[in-house]
């Protein structure tokens, strides 16, 4: 990941390139890194990502759309 800025909008993480899970951030670098802390400590609170990610450890973390922190709820269902 190579944000250099925090911003809002719809996330996806990848697992060998296919994603496993779609999520909204106002901070996007913050939520990355509080995702891959969790993963990798066994402690994610998503199950199935963690599981996921037990089986895979090849992660990525990618911006879909950044958008106003006030558009992320419709946007996240829309994708």
């Amino acid at each position: 990941m190579g944000y250099k800025k925090q911003q809002s909008g719809i996330y996806c993480i990848t697992l060998s390139n296919r994603i496993v899970y779609i999520g909204q951030t106002k901070k996007n670098r913050a939520r990355w890194y509080a995702h891959r802390k969790a993963l990798e400590s066994n402690s994610h609170v998503n199950t199935h990502l963690q599981n996921k990610y037990n089986k895979d450890m090849n992660l990525g973390f990618h911006m879909l759309e950044i958008s106003e922190e006030d558009n992320l709820s419709p946007l996240e269902k829309k994708w």
